[in-house]
């Protein structure tokens, strides 16, 4: 499935509805600048009744561990995502300047526990310089992303009040720059 909003595209590649997905895993990702990128991920998968629990990445899967007279202590491995989540999430995003620093690309992936690709997402503000949606809020992008892989997942009702204040305030800042 593909969606187009303006000159900017989003790629979505539908979550089949699960049972069991109830919680997602997230892997952190410290190369992303977006300040507020895993904040608001979490809270609109928290919109879909999705719980979620964030994982730092590691870079060995094995911590050494010495004992006081300096011999080696068992292996302690590293829990890795997959055994602690059925479903887990990677992502990445950029950040360009356009007279404001604004978020130009964003994927974000669904694995289930065996490292396959169960749902995809992707925005990208495209080439084209005088669209100004590439400054919609970071928020407005993710959910963008997330209604569309998670679309089988109904928002709960707290979500939908939510999301029409939001609405009715901007209707509202429109009406009074007007």
């Amino acid at each position: 499935m593909l969606y187009l909003t303006s000159c900017a595209g989003v790629k979505i590649e539908q979550v089949a509805q699960h049972n069991d997905l109830e919680h997602v895993c997230i892997q952190r990702n410290p190369k992303v600048i977006v300040g507020d990128f895993l904040q608001i991920l979490v809270e609109v998968l928290g919109e879909r009744n999705i719980r979620s629990k964030v994982f730092l990445p590691t870079t060995t899967a094995t911590i050494v561990e010495y004992d006081i007279n300096g011999k080696v202590v068992p292996d302690k491995s590293i829990p890795k995502i997959q055994d602690e989540c059925d479903y887990y999430i990677t992502y990445v995003a950029n950040m360009e300047w356009d007279m404001a620093m604004y978020m130009s690309k964003a994927e974000i992936n669904l694995y289930n526990r065996y490292d396959k690709l169960t749902g995809y997402g992707e925005y990208d503000r495209g080439a084209v310089g005088l669209d100004l949606s590439k400054f919609n809020s970071t928020k407005f992008k993710l959910r963008t992303i997330i209604d569309g892989i998670f679309s089988n997942y109904p928002l709960t009702d707290e979500a939908i009040r939510k999301r029409e204040k939001e609405r009715q305030q901007k209707l509202k800042e429109a009406e009074e720059n007007h």
